[in-house]
């Protein structure tokens, strides 16, 4: 019997997104970051370092893989990302994502739950 594939979660999930690579003299960083998934599986990831990232989520065994690139800032546009977000409890997603550290291109852990 074949399965109906899985589909693409839609909604928006909010959180943060941290690291070891956003640290500085002062401690680790988190920034805030939103998640939108539209339900033609198109993304929109971004946070408050000013990195957003847009693309098309793939569903990869129980993983949202986000294949997509950088939007801003303008000197990181077009670089390739891809993220990937595993489901936690109640409609939470967590994983690694890539995101901006003072301009650097850094790989940041993400938090994310789903807004009402």
């Amino acid at each position: 019997m074949i399965g109906t594939p899985p589909t693409v979660p839609a909604g928006v999930w909010r959180g943060t997104v941290t690291g070891r690579e956003m640290a500085d003299p002062n401690g680790i960083n988190a920034f805030p970051a939103e998640l939108t998934i539209n339900t033609d599986g198109s993304f929109v990831l971004q946070d408050s370092s000013g990195a957003r990232a847009a693309g098309q989520v793939r569903i990869d065994g129980d993983d949202l893989v986000l294949d997509g690139a950088f939007v801003t800032p303008s000197s990181r546009a077009g670089e390739l990302v891809s993220d990937r977000l595993s489901p936690g409890r109640d409609d939470a997603l967590y994983g690694s994502v890539d995101t901006l550290f003072r301009g650097m291109r850094v790989r940041a852990g993400a938090a994310l739950q789903k807004a009402l």
